[in-house]
């Protein structure tokens, strides 16, 4: 008499080493491609890549001028060459959309000191 054998299905859930990682880096652009097309497929990514390099700008940026040079070279570095204008316009976008929600240390913290301490 044949044994029936229980079959085996594969799980559908990953072991713990297939975890996939999103990706944080800077979303490449490909030259020519169209803003908006570029736009709605990385966003999520770019956001991601933002809120690892915020910290960065929020400490030595005073201006947005400052925080964009050093947002363009993180990028330029993450990306191995120089940034396309979709590249570029798609760091003013997160920084405009973020800049005034961001908190900036400002340049000279003192201690403000009672007066009867003073003295």
């Amino acid at each position: 008499m044949p044994v029936a054998r229980r079959q085996i299905r594969a799980s559908a859930s990953r072991s713990a080493s297939q975890i996939a990682v999103p990706d944080s880096s800077f979303p490449r652009a490909v030259a020519g491609e169209h803003y908006d097309r570029y736009l709605r497929a990385v966003w999520a990514q770019a956001e991601r890549w933002f809120s690892s390099a915020a910290p960065r700008i929020n400490h030595i940026a005073t201006d947005t001028h400052a925080a964009r040079e050093i947002l363009c070279a993180l990028a330029a570095r993450d990306v191995g060459r120089r940034l396309h204008a979709l590249e570029e316009r798609l760091i003013d976008e997160l920084l405009l959309k973020s800049w005034s929600k961001s908190e900036r240390v400002p340049g000279v913290i003192e201690p403000e000191i009672p007066n009867f301490l003073i003295a």
